[in-house]
């Protein structure tokens, strides 16, 4: 009787890090497979945040939920992002029509060196990470301003 218990604590709690995504398979930013074990908590994927997938990006299923930085859905090809980042150029590699799921703190790098020209695909840009206004233990308060302005139909609990 015990252990058919343990077993059932076992599963239940298997199936609670599954669906919270503290465990994660996936493809890495530089292309590796491989399986990604991270600390969510808070900041895990909110199950009732039905999000599209983002319009050009090419990893997993196109969502912009699959770590906790890669979190804003935004039309970057052809703008100044890469420059006011520091990214580098590398537009010419995401395919039409040019949106890609982004780092916060790498917007955040952006707004701060007067970026203003990309635009923000609010169904495609998960916000319970945006809404944390942190990336990586970096504040990102106007990266959260940036993309609830773009999207005033949003709010932050």
């Amino acid at each position: 009787m015990v252990s058919k218990l343990l077993l059932w604590a076992f599963l239940a709690l298997a199936c609670l890090l599954t669906f919270t995504g503290a465990a994660d398979v996936g493809v890495s930013e530089h292309g590796q497979n491989g399986l990604r074990a991270h600390h969510t908590g808070v900041h895990s994927i909110k199950l009732n945040e039905q999000l599209k997938a983002c319009p050009g990006e090419t990893r997993k299923d196109g969502k912009c939920n699959k770590d906790d930085t890669h979190r804003v859905c935004a039309h970057i090809k052809g703008t100044d992002f890469f420059e006011k980042s520091g990214q580098g150029s590398w537009s010419d590699t995401i395919p039409e029509p040019g949106y890609w799921c982004i780092c916060i703190g790498r917007l955040e790098k952006y707004l701060e060196n007067g970026g203003n020209q990309i635009a923000v695909d609010c169904g495609a840009t998960s916000f319970d990470r945006v809404c944390q206004a942190t990336d990586e233990g970096m504040n990102t308060p106007k990266a959260k301003a940036f993309v609830l302005e773009k999207c005033p139909e949003k709010k932050c609990p």
